[in-house]
């Protein structure tokens, strides 16, 4: 028992510092094209999943922390194109423990008896009072609540892109604008050096 608690504390020593990640639905790199109100870039935000060691799940499960959102809403008469961008936060003490929903817990249960014994054994007449004890050990599984989530939708904030100009710069990545009209745009997505 003592050589598996062990290993589990190794094991979980072991594990990684909690990350965080942005990642980016449109493709890196690539020619889009988007009409007005289509997304842009989206950014899904996500960190590692905390274990009960506080350190990365040795699984590299994740746990959603939000996301930013741009939309392409059009030019105006004077060539300004403009975007909206809207971030959601998502708050969450989800844990490993959470997730799983149940925490394993050694049990344990002794029994204690006594009695008086007659008989024989044989011919030879037996009697005596006698005492035992028997001890069970096992496992049983306590529910754990769940984590609790909060989302934090924050409001939409206006970007305006003089014309002429061809970048619009979000969260460590970089829309460029190749070709821009009324009714839609040619662009790429960037990743910030």
């Amino acid at each position: 028992m003592k050589a598996g608690a062990l290993a589990i504390l190794i094991v979980l020593a072991g594990c990684a510092t909690i990350e965080h990640y942005e990642t980016p639905k449109q493709a890196i790199g690539k020619t889009l094209s988007a009409g007005i109100g289509d997304v842009v870039l989206r950014i899904d935000k996500s960190r590692d999943l905390t274990n009960v060691a506080g350190k990365a799940d040795l699984w590299g499960r994740k746990t959603n922390e939000g996301h930013t959102e741009v939309r392409y809403l059009g030019a105006e008469s004077d060539g300004t194109l403009v975007f909206s961008r809207r971030d959601v936060d998502i708050v969450s003490n989800e844990t490993t423990v959470t997730r799983m929903g149940f925490v394993p817990v050694p049990t344990y249960s002794t029994t204690n008896s006594s009695g008086t014994m007659r008989g024989s054994v044989g011919q030879t007449p037996v009697q005596g009072n006698y005492t035992g004890t028997s001890t069970t050990t096992g496992v049983g599984y306590v529910p754990v609540a769940g984590a609790s989530t909060i989302v934090v939708p924050n409001g939409e904030i206006p970007i305006r892109v003089a014309p002429g100009r061809q970048l619009v710069r979000v969260s460590g990545y970089v829309v460029k604008i190749l070709q821009a009209d009324g009714a839609g745009l040619e662009y790429q997505v960037e990743g910030l050096q």
